[in-house]
This record gives C-alpha cells, structure tokens and sequence, in this order.
C-alpha cells in the first residue's frame, strides 16, 4: 500500500496506530492530526500544494475518526510526496547541469 514503510510514513503509521486483538486496530487520531498538520504546513511552505491540500484531507478524516478515511488519505499523501520529491530532485538535478555548464565557459 505505502511505497516506503519504513521511512516517513512508516514511522507514521507506528506513532499513530497500534494493533488491539489481533485484527482490530486502534489509531491516535488527534497525534495523526498534529502531524499532518505540520505536513501540511511544511508543504506548503516549499508549494507543493497537492501534499498540502491531501493534507488537510487528512485533517478531515481523523476529525471525523474515520480509520479508512485516515488510511486512503495516508495513501495519497505518500503518493503526493514522492511525486513531489521527484520533481523537486529533477530541478535540483538541471541546477546543477547549468552550474556545471557555466563554470565551464
């Protein structure tokens, strides 16, 4: 489901979600809303206004206390993130080929 569950959104999912008899889980609603709030917030400060907007969302979801909610929204947030952070290595990437470039001249 999750592309990297061992990064971010692993931890993520460790901090707010823990399992109660066997196949019954239980999440932290109000600590995963703290930390999509500051997601949110850290989003949107770079203009990656899609995390942002998935972000709050997933505000949306653990107000509401919905698991499924929470959990497809996570999905998505993931799925925003590492489009986004392709995108931001891709410039970083052409920045550096124009340094190189001009250096060169």
């Amino acid at each position: 489901m999750f592309k990297d569950c061992n990064g971010w959104f692993g931890y993520v999912l460790g901090v707010c979600c823990c399992v109660w008899d066997r196949d019954k889980p239980c999440v932290d609603f109000d600590r995963l809303d703290a930390i999509a709030h500051r997601f949110k917030g850290s989003s949107a400060s770079v203009g990656a206004l899609r995390v942002k907007n998935t972000c709050i969302q997933l505000h949306v979801f653990c107000k509401e206390k919905s698991l499924n909610g929470c959990l497809m929204t996570l999905n998505t947030v993931s799925n925003e993130f590492y489009n986004m952070r392709g995108k931001f290595q891709m410039i970083l990437q052409l920045e550096q080929q124009v340094k190189t470039y001009y250096s060169k001249k």
